[in-house]
């Protein structure tokens, strides 16, 4: 079957070319590049799908290699991706972090998180969604302010007293309100005093 790759023992490495670094897979079956992560089963696919275009990443030092094929699992591919969003969709600003998933559905979903204002998008919307925001990052500043204007808002409550009859506040005696007890505010007299005017309190007009 020529889509099988061959497996060996001892087999040959495989000849880098066009900054490629070709490797193994763990399996023996196939090679990739540890700077791009592309990969074939069938090594005589290798100029065709591997060598035969320069290595995206020719320039990464042997620390950053991966050790599996695959675009998905591949840091190098993954970092400029993230680079590449920020500079064409990141035009709000945003303080942004991302979990370098780049699935629809968790747990493999893709989410990216700005840390200034704390709102959050999916990875697989962030060419539509993400441009369009502007970001307004949460400050403790902010949180003072917002406290403030809420309590400066607040009414204090007003007391309003009862008065009888024709009285105003000016005419109220303290004194004599002070001298009355539960007994005497009772009392047949109080309150034949309270419902029936006394003519002595009012002054008399005449001949003078």
């Amino acid at each position: 079957d020529p889509d099988v790759g061959v497996r060996s023992d001892n087999p040959e490495p495989p000849k880098n070319a066009n900054g490629h670094s070709l490797a193994f897979k763990a399996d023996g079956i196939g090679v990739f590049c540890q700077k791009c992560g592309k990969h074939v089963t069938n090594l005589g696919h290798i100029k065709l799908k591997i060598t035969g275009k320069r290595c995206e990443f020719e320039h990464v030092s042997p620390s950053q290699y991966v050790d599996q094929p695959g675009k998905h699992n591949n840091q190098n591919r993954l970092q400029k991706a993230f680079q590449d969003m920020n500079e064409k969709y990141n035009k709000g600003n945003h303080v942004l972090e991302w979990n370098y998933k780049v699935g629809k559905k968790p747990p493999d979903e893709g989410i990216l998180n700005c840390t200034a204002c704390g709102r959050t998008w999916k990875w697989k919307d962030r060419v539509n969604n993400l441009p369009k925001t502007v970001c307004k990052p949460i400050t403790i500043d902010n949180n003072i302010s917002l406290q403030k204007s809420a309590s400066s808002s607040a009414v204090e409550p007003v007391v309003r007293r009862r008065l009888r009859g024709k009285q105003t506040i000016s005419q109220a005696s303290p004194s004599a309100s002070s001298n009355l007890t539960p007994e005497t505010l009772h009392s047949p007299s109080v309150a034949a005093t309270e419902s029936v005017p006394r003519k002595d309190l009012f002054f008399r007009t005449g001949i003078g």
